[in-house]
């Protein structure tokens, strides 16, 4: 049983994870793309 909760819990952070990834990736990308044609993103 609690390996069974471990397992679950291990998963729900690998989801986390690669989720904080994608917006961290699509943050830069913005930053990125705004930099290079000179507008101001907010955030």
């Amino acid at each position: 049983m609690a390996a069974r909760g471990m397992l679950f819990f291990l998963a729900t952070e690998k989801r986390v994870l690669r989720l904080r990834i994608k917006l961290l990736y699509l943050s830069v990308t913005r930053k990125r793309v705004a930099s290079a044609t000179g507008t101001q993103v907010p955030g």
